[in-house]
């Protein structure tokens, strides 16, 4: 496991960016020689729909979407799927994608909504769980302690992991 933090100059990058051509495939050249050394490199990206963003995604192989079940975060993902279509058109390969629904209350009926229409608009990409909410995973001693974390939060995290991987490796045999 090798960590590349972000650095405070990559929010200059952004303005910089505009005006050189080809900086959207900068990630993607910069991967390209270590792409071999390991077996996943995730990139964090926020979600913000900018030239950092279109350049993690021209760079990766699958898109794991982590969507809050609110119908503003509905909204926010229509936005991301039009841009990883846009991305998949302009490099010519597919762009596998996964929606991960988060932050699920089953006891508002926002929440029950938003998950019935994550899983009715994206049936082939969405998990068909969520992750609940829960505040043990908010709690920086949870997430700064040696032994992994408990409870329903962390279990659907586990297992959502699971599904990822399952699906990366159905696809893997299938090439």
């Amino acid at each position: 496991l090798r960590l590349v933090a972000a650095q405070p100059a990559l929010a200059t990058l952004e303005r910089r960016g505009a005006t050189q051509p080809g900086l959207g495939l900068a990630l993607g050249r910069a991967l390209h020689g270590v792409r071999e050394s390991y077996d996943y490199a995730l990139l964090d990206c926020p979600p913000t729909l900018g030239l950092l963003m279109v350049n993690a995604l021209a760079a990766a192989d699958r898109l794991v979407i982590p969507t809050q079940t609110d119908p503003l975060a509905l909204h926010g993902l229509n936005d991301m799927v039009r841009t990883a279509d846009m991305v998949e058109r302009s490099r010519r390969r597919t762009l596998v994608r996964h929606i991960l629904p988060t932050l699920y209350d089953r006891r508002t009926r926002s929440g029950t909504r938003s998950l019935e229409q994550l899983h009715d608009g994206h049936p082939s990409h969405c998990w068909h769980k969520a992750v609940p909410m829960d505040t043990r995973l908010r709690d920086p001693a949870v997430l700064t302690a040696h032994e992994p974390p408990t409870g329903r939060g962390a279990d659907a995290y586990r297992s959502a992991l699971a599904w990822l991987l399952d699906r990366a490796e159905a696809r893997k045999e299938a090439a």
